[in-house]
């Protein structure tokens, strides 16, 4: 048991730091196909979803975005922590927290006090880019031309660095390059099937290291880097597909939280009962006249289902938390969200307790959004 408590502290930990601070009672939401946020200053949080996004404001709070393009202007200063989610992120303003960045195509060049955590395809971090403190990355392709204060760590299919890293490099890749003019003041240590490619002039203040094999002191803790960034993908995509769910369909997202929390038996047998049925009658319609599609499409739903349940769940989890220790609060379904969803997270890395748990997430939400959604037809008029 004590190794599993140690491997949960240990999970609770690191992914405790992608949680942003706690938003204010006024969080503002922007919606649209096209938002630009150019109001002088903004005293609250600001949560956006939308298709291009753009922000030149100075904001007092943490900024949330959800959309195909991200842009945080030159001008723009983010006081808290931003989060950018999107098939283009840009960072150019400053973060006086740390950003954290799930991207196709991730590029920053303006100043993040903190640290910055990026899952992209590919990372560009620009030759004025500064980040004072960590840089954490998982992508296809990074770029390092600017400055990290603290250490580089991640994995990546083609890693090139030609800034300054003023601590240590723990990285993974197939391709690892170093360029001409790079100063590392900690050591390099790197696991790739090939010998890194160091050019003369590079200054590596702490020695090179390659890892072969699982001598690595972190791997033999139980809990690697990989294992984070997969448990942080997870976290991050569901917290960003929630949002937007809040966002568009709020009432209903409360109606099957309540129902949860409210009914929690009666929606774990029914969700149970379809969990179990559901699959099934899938293959009893295949054998029918109505065939495989009418199949594919109860399987679909089953599976969208059941995928969506950590955000129904979370919700439910995030919202009993916030009307214990605060019962007049005011709903806040954004951070009831992220903080049932990092409980979550946690709980389905414990070994074996945490598939269980997974089931039981998966009947719960599955009972509450059926019994939502019956009661909403009912009120329906014909």
């Amino acid at each position: 048991m004590s190794r599993r408590a140690n491997l949960v502290a240990i999970r609770i930990l690191m992914l405790g730091s992608l949680f942003v601070s706690q938003p204010s009672s006024a969080t503002q939401f922007r919606t649209g196909s096209v938002v630009s946020v150019r109001d002088a200053e903004i005293l609250d949080d600001v949560i956006a979803a939308g298709d291009d996004l753009s922000f030149d404001s100075h904001i007092l709070g943490d900024v949330i975005a959800v959309g195909r393009t991200v842009t945080l202007g030159d001008s723009a200063v983010v006081d808290n922590s931003f989060m950018g989610f999107g098939q283009k992120v840009d960072v150019n303003g400053t973060v006086i927290n740390s950003a954290r960045v799930f991207a196709q195509d991730f590029s920053l060049r303006g100043h993040v006090e903190r640290n910055v955590m990026g899952f992209a395809q590919s990372i560009r971090i620009d030759s004025h880019a500064w980040v004072e403190k960590d840089l954490s990355f998982a992508c296809g392709q990074l770029i390092l031309r600017g400055r990290v204060g603290g250490n580089l760590s991640g994995g990546a299919s083609t890693i090139t660095i030609s800034g300054q890293v003023d601590g240590d490099v723990k990285i993974e890749g197939d391709k690892i390059v170093v360029l001409q003019g790079t100063i590392i003041g900690g050591s390099l240590k790197y696991r790739s099937e090939h010998e890194a490619k160091i050019e003369d002039g590079v200054q590596i203040l702490g020695g090179v290291e390659r890892l072969t094999g699982k001598e690595d002191d972190d791997d033999k803790a139980g809990y690697t880097l990989g294992s984070f960034f997969w448990d942080a993908w997870w976290y991050l995509s569901s917290l960003a597909l929630g949002i937007v769910m809040i966002v568009l369909f709020r009432g209903f997202m409360m109606d099957v939280s309540s129902t949860i929390n409210g009914s929690g038996l009666k929606s774990l047998g029914l969700g149970l009962l379809f969990l179990i049925c559901l699959p099934i009658a899938a293959v009893a319609v295949a054998l029918t006249l109505v065939g495989i599609p009418a199949a594919a499409l109860i399987v679909l739903l089953w599976v969208v289902l059941f995928y969506l349940s950590r955000i129904y769940v979370g919700l439910a989890l995030g919202e009993w938390l916030r009307g214990r220790l605060r019962r007049d609060a005011t709903p806040r379904p954004v951070l009831s969200l992220a903080v049932g969803l990092l409980i979550i997270t946690v709980l389905s890395a414990i070994p074996f307790v945490g598939t269980w748990i997974g089931l039981a997430i998966g009947a719960l939400a599955m009972g509450g959004f059926f019994i939502v959604a019956y009661h909403r037809r009912a009120k329906t008029p014909a």
